[in-house]
């Protein structure tokens, strides 16, 4: 009865649909110390990545850049651009990136980055001419800024970022990443996922992709 009685109250308090949603109480909980664990990360992601984009811009195009975006929000409102770049969302820092083509500027990518890190059916390359060529690091950098921006998203929702779910390829069946992106490269389509048990260490390459010595700041 008093087992009954605790999965009743827990059902009230966290919804009996959201629930429905984990394999079990057990994993609901799982993902929530997950979310706990990441999202410090994921906030020092997100300020330097505006941070140095605001820089960028402001050598680009003087410090009044941003106030000139029809995009921003909170123009108008004799905002300092300090004030301004701390109230946009990472969705129009992401807008920015593709705008004005810095995909370069955000990350130092090592040759010995690799995607299938994350998750095995991944690649490094894509055919053009019906050659093989390797991914750009302007590529990676889309593939890694989607990733940050989903995981962001579902985390500060509080969504589960614990979710596979299966395919079936050659008759066979596989586990699958719910959390993928999609780059276009010459008309052809690429699809990157991360498995969960990867997503801490990811975001730990992010951090060492901007600079080595943010990690020892968390």
């Amino acid at each position: 009865m008093k087992e009954n009685m605790e999965k009743e109250k827990l059902e009230i308090l966290f919804s009996k649909a959201r629930l429905q949603g984990y394999q079990s109480m057990q994993e609901h909980f799982e993902n929530l110390k997950l979310i706990g664990r990441i999202s410090p990360k994921l906030c020092v992601l997100e300020i330097c990545i505006r941070n140095i984009i605001n820089h960028i811009l402001i050598e680009r195009l003087g410090i009044n850049w941003i106030e000139n975006e029809y995009e921003a929000e909170y123009r108008g409102k004799n905002f300092s651009n300090h004030q301004l770049v701390s109230r946009q969302r990472l969705g129009f820092w992401h807008k920015m990136i593709d705008k004005y083509k810095l995909y370069n500027h955000i990350f130092s990518f090592p040759k010995s980055f690799d995607f299938k890190k994350y998750y095995w059916q991944n690649t490094d390359r894509f055919y053009r001419n019906g050659k093989k060529r390797f991914l750009r690091d302007s590529h990676k950098a889309e593939v890694v800024l989607n990733w940050i921006h989903t995981m962001r998203n579902r985390a500060f929702h509080a969504e589960n970022l614990l979710k596979t779910h299966i395919i079936t390829r050659d008759d066979k069946n596989i586990i699958a990443p719910r959390i993928v992106t999609f780059v276009e490269i010459h008309n052809y389509e690429l699809r990157f996922g991360i498995m969960p048990d990867r997503i801490e260490i990811f975001l730990d390459d992010c951090l060492d992709l901007i600079n080595e010595d943010l990690k020892d700041l968390l």
